[in-house]
This record gives structure tokens, C-alpha cells and sequence, in this order.
């Protein structure tokens, strides 16, 4: 899902650490676990007909994917929908037994977004979660950035992007994921910084807003970005992006999400979350730009990292590995017994050079 989350409301250009090196990874690279030798997981294509897949929800052997704003079923022809002139159609997810689905949609602007509801029968219901967000902007008690800047850090950061060193939640919409819970669906708003609950008519509920994100600027960072020594060793408290959420089998939430202001590679947080009563535990931490995220009937929670092309395999400690990578990786879901990848069309000087694929792993 790299670059349509619009990363909080801090529109700060990245760093891209990783970005270069990912670049040039050729083919596919298995990382072990451990020390020892691992197997190599069996990485089969399953189409190539896309360009930039992005999402993908699997059931029973059916597939949907997300691709440039559209909508499509593997194998069938023709396209079931269409995002917004400009905007996206990000996020995708079947019910339970596969004969329904849901997608998120948002305009440009995000003045204008939307989980649609899909029954068996082709009934649509369409809950508008910019609506929910303009009428209750749940973080907007929530200070984020510097806590008591100086003058120094305010004038720092205004040079830096125009924006304040400090602000409260603001209203924004940008839906980027969706999760079934049979009549009741589950969805990652990114610039939101939530979790909402849409039911079976279309109302949309709060489950929790996602906690801030500490961030220290270090002094060789902010040197880097020209910002003045007032501002080494100062954290920033960023808004926290879910990037994605799944439901367990242990029937709670899983919430990926990136900090609000600048990616640099170690920012990425894996939540447990409650969805009866929002409350969430930190489980992981330090993905490169965590992404889609995926978890087994078993309980076994794997996270995309969108910098490196990594699929990591998440231990009930916390501590991660990689399981695989995969240059171009965006999209991961987990189904009868096999993870699913969606792999952006690889790129050589601006000229592409081969199809966008989804495959199956395992």
C-alpha cells in the first residue's frame, strides 16, 4: 500500500532508506528463521494479468484483488467496481463463507469516503465514513507532534513543511483496509488514525483510535534534514496510520500501522486489539514500513514490509524474521493453509518490465 496512505496529516517527503536497495533485488530471496538452514517456501503465480495489485481477499479458492482503482475477481472477466475519478479503491475482504464482500473507496481529496457493502444477491449498502469522521473526528482531543515545543522547534518545523510543531486530531478520512466478522465489518482508516465498526445497514461505529507513535529525532537526522541543534533529541508524537486489520481466529483484531510523519524504516507497529471494547496491546514492533498483514487459522500472524519486500513471520514474543522476500510485495492474506502475495510490476528506469502478479506461498 506505499504511497496511498497519505501518511497522517503531515505531508513530509520520506526518507526512503530502503527503498533504493529493495530496487534491486532480483527474483526471490529466503531469509531462514534462524541460523539453520530453512526450507524454501513454494512461490507459485497464480496470474499476471495486473499492473500494481495492491489488495486481496481469498476464500475458498476464489480471489479478489485491488488494482489502479479497480476492482476484479481472479478469473473473471470484467471489472465488479470502480473507485473515484483520481481517488482509489483500496481496500477488499470477503464475509465469511465468501459469497459477499466489501470495499473501501475514497476520492482525492478524501472528502468523500466509503465502505460498500456487497450481498450475495448484488444488494449494495454504503456507509460513509467521512461522514462518521466529520461528525465526530474521534482523536480530536489527542495532541500530537511536540509536547510544550520551544519557539526554536515551532519555527524549525514550520520551515520544515510549513506545518506546527504541535496540533490536535484533525478531520480526515482515508480508508485502506476491511476485515469480516460475519455481519459486521471491520475497517483500517489511515488518516483517521482507527478502527471502525460498519454493521450489516451501514452504521459506523468507533472501535478505538490507534495510540500516538513516539518518534526521536536523532541529531545526525536532524542535521540531515537542516533543522536547527534545538530540535536533537526532541520526540515527536506521530499519529499512528493502520495500514491494515485482520481478525484472529482467537476472535481479535490484528492492526498494522506506521507513524505519521516520517518512515524511515523502523516505525512499523503489529496491535492486538479487542474489538467489543477497543483496548490494544503492542505486540510487535520495528517493521520497515509495515504493511498489509496476514493471519492463519492456526493463529500464525505474518507482516508485509512495504520498504524491503519482506514477509515477516511475527513470534507469540514479538520478536519477528523474515519468512521470504518479495520485491514489489504489497497485498498478503492467509487461506487454506498457504499465504497470498500481490507483487507490483517490476521497474527499470521508469520503464516496466515485467506484469503485476499474485501469487500463492506454501
Amino acid at each position: 500500500m506505499t504511497g496511498m496512505l497519505g501518511h497522517g496529516r503531515r505531508r513530509v517527503a520520506r526518507l526512503a532508506i530502503a527503498a533504493a536497495a529493495a530496487n534491486t533485488v532480483i527474483g526471490l530471496l529466503v531469509v531462514p528463521a534462524s541460523g539453520a538452514a530453512a526450507a524454501t517456501p513454494q512461490v507459485t503465480t497464480v496470474s499476471t494479468a495486473y499492473v500494481a495489485p495492491l489488495q486481496l481477499a481469498v476464500r475458498g479458492g476464489r480471489i479478489l484483488v485491488t488494482d489502479r482503482g479497480r476492482l476484479s475477481e481472479l478469473g473473471r472477466v470484467g471489472v465488479l467496481a470502480t473507485g473515484p475519478r483520481f481517488g482509489d479503491l483500496t481496500g477488499v475482504a470477503y464475509d465469511a463463507d465468501g459469497s459477499g464482500y466489501a470495499y473501501t473507496s475514497s476520492t482525492p481529496d478524501h472528502a468523500d469516503t466509503r465502505l460498500t457493502i456487497v450481498a450475495a444477491d448484488g444488494t449494495r449498502v454504503t456507509a460513509s465514513l467521512s461522514g462518521f469522521e466529520r461528525s465526530t473526528n474521534p482523536d480530536r482531543r489527542i495532541s500530537y507532534g511536540v509536547d510544550r515545543p520551544s519557539a526554536c522547534v515551532r519555527k524549525a518545523f514550520k520551515a520544515l513543511d510549513g506545518g506546527p510543531a504541535s496540533y490536535t486530531g484533525r478531520v480526515d478520512s482515508h480508508p485502506v483496509a476491511v476485515a469480516n466478522a460475519g455481519a459486521v465489518w471491520f475497517v483500517a482508516d489511515a488518516a483517521a488514525n482507527a478502527v471502525l465498526r460498519v454493521d450489516a445497514v451501514g452504521e459506523v461505529r468507533l472501535v478505538n483510535v490507534l495510540p500516538r507513535q513516539a518518534f526521536r529525532f536523532s541529531p545526525r537526522l536532524a542535521q540531515g534534514l537542516g533543522l536547527p541543534s534545538c530540535v536533537d533529541g526532541v520526540t515527536y508524537r506521530a499519529e499512528a496510520v493502520p495500514t491494515d486489520v485482520e481478525l484472529g481466529p482467537d476472535g481479535n483484531l490484528y492492526v498494522t500501522t506506521r507513524p505519521g510523519l516520517y518512515d524511515l524504516g523502523q516505525g512499523g507497529s503489529l496491535y492486538r486489539m479487542n474489538p467489543r471494547n477497543g483496548r490494544e496491546v503492542r505486540i510487535a514492533g520495528g517493521f520497515a514500513g509495515a504493511g498489509d498483514l496476514a493471519v492463519t487459522s492456526t493463529g500464525a500472524v505474518f507482516v508485509a514490509e512495504a520498504l524491503t519486500g519482506h514477509i515477516e513471520a511475527v513470534r507469540s514474543s514479538g520478536r519477528h524474521s523474515t519468512y521470504l522476500t518479495l520485491p514489489g510485495l504489497a497485498g498478503l492474506e492467509a487461506d487454506d493453509g498457504h499465504l497470498y502475495a500481490s507483487v507490483s510490476a517490476p521497474v527499470s528506469e521508469g520503464v516496466r518490465t515485467g506484469p503485476g502478479r499474485v501469487v500463492r506461498i506454501g
